[in-house]
């Protein structure tokens, strides 16, 4: 039987237990236990936001945002400035490089679009029956390349390179690979 004023081991046992665990939740060695969890939560998130980059996450995500695998922004105006930077050094085998080069930048961007036509004349053919406009451009920029392949003494002035690689960069324009 209880009476009154009378208290049970119960509460007594309780009551310790809760002053125990106030005093370690405000210790300063609880504290610090604290700081250091909150650090290590903080590094681990930055590892895993680093292994999703690394593990190719970046591309699924621009795969489904923008519907192809295609490169960055700053990836394709980067690679369009070494193309256009070959041909500032105004030789014959920069030029060609360029005009190749941009053909090859076409060609990558047209297989990561799902294009699975083996040539890239087909490629092209394909582009002129979904009615791209610039579908023609991109076929006399090919044509322009292709001759460099087969001939290769084929001599290119400025305005020629300057002309082929304005309509290569029309087309990716089109595509808004630039942005």
């Amino acid at each position: 039987m209880k009476f009154a004023g009378e208290v049970t081991q119960d509460t007594t046992l309780w009551q310790d237990i809760s002053a125990v665990l106030s005093f370690i939740f405000h210790s300063p060695l609880f504290t610090v236990i604290k700081v250091l969890a909150a650090i290590y939560t903080a590094v681990l998130v930055v590892n895993i936001i680093l292994l999703i980059i690394l593990n190719g996450a970046q591309k699924s995500i621009r795969k489904e945002r923008r519907g192809a695998n295609l490169p960055t922004y700053a990836e394709a105006r980067r690679r369009w400035r070494r193309i256009m930077s070959y041909v500032k050094k105004g030789t014959q085998n920069y030029y060609k490089a360029a005009i190749l080069e941009a053909d090859q930048m076409v060609e990558n961007l047209l297989t990561d679009t799902g294009s699975k036509e083996p040539t890239m004349h087909e490629k092209i053919q394909r582009l002129k029956e979904q009615y791209i406009d610039s579908a023609e451009d991109l076929e006399k920029a090919h044509a322009m390349s292709m001759r460099i392949v087969r001939e290769p003494s084929l001599t290119l002035s400025r305005k020629d390179v300057d002309e082929t690689l304005a309509l290569y960069r029309h087309f990716l324009e089109d595509m808004e690979v630039f942005g």
